[in-house]
């Protein structure tokens, strides 16, 4: 009797097996008798300077294998020149800009230090000021009523 339960339960394995192994083959078999399936890569979603895109195998039946998805990387940022934003003066500082050329919304920034004082142009600009302010006085004075 035990030798029977015990070929029994051979049996009932070797079923089991034959069943699945079925199961699996009939799941990951490509086409149904009549369409072989030709995958071809379609680009799904394109890739930008910080995010990754999507290559996708597709068939012309609509199936699609997605087990060869393939990433595709981010290009990064394709910077363009330097402009000058705002100037620097001797009391604020500047600023600069770069704009993406793959995507104008992203831009990035930088400081124009402030410019060292001058002491001969400052001299200058204080003499000149006060040459202004005098002749000034003397055209209020010329031209009174």
């Amino acid at each position: 009797m035990k030798q029977l339960k015990k070929a029994l339960a051979a049996v009932l394995a070797a079923l089991t097996m034959v069943c699945c192994v079925s199961l699996c083959l009939c799941a990951f078999a490509e086409g149904d008798g009549d369409h072989a399936h030709d995958y071809k890569p379609v680009q799904v979603l394109a890739p930008t300077c910080t995010q990754p895109g999507l290559t996708r195998y597709i068939c012309d039946c609509g199936d699609v294998d997605e087990w060869r998805d393939e990433e595709i990387p981010a290009t990064g940022h394709n910077w363009g020149y330097w402009k000058t934003v705002k100037e620097a003066t001797e009391e604020q500082e500047g600023l600069k800009e770069r704009t993406c050329l793959n995507d104008p919304t992203h831009k990035d920034y930088k400081k124009i230090d402030k410019l060292e004082p001058d002491a001969i142009g400052g001299f200058l600009q204080k003499i000149i000021a006060r040459i202004k302010a005098f002749f000034a006085k003397i055209m209020d004075f010329l031209y009174r009523d």
